[in-house]
């Protein structure tokens, strides 16, 4: 919950520039369900990229909450 609020603030504060583009986003997973704690682990991984190639400032926390829930499924 905390990330998506965090998504949802940056995107209400700042619009996004029609120069930038992003391209190459069809290995997003899908709306299908995530079978397995190590599949989960991966989709976070593809957000995390996608929030790295993002020119925001405030995109860093939201990073840190990705990595942050990664570490705790990998306790899990």
């Amino acid at each position: 919950k905390t990330i998506i609020t965090r998504i949802n603030d940056i995107s209400h504060t700042q619009s996004v520039s029609t120069k930038h583009k992003v391209t190459g986003l069809d290995f997003i997973p899908g709306q299908h369900p995530v079978l397995s704690l190590s599949k989960m682990d991966q989709t976070l991984v593809i957000y995390k990229q996608i929030l790295a190639s993002l020119p925001s400032e405030n995109v860093v926390q939201i990073s840190n909450d990705l990595e942050n829930l990664r570490d705790l499924l990998h306790l899990l």
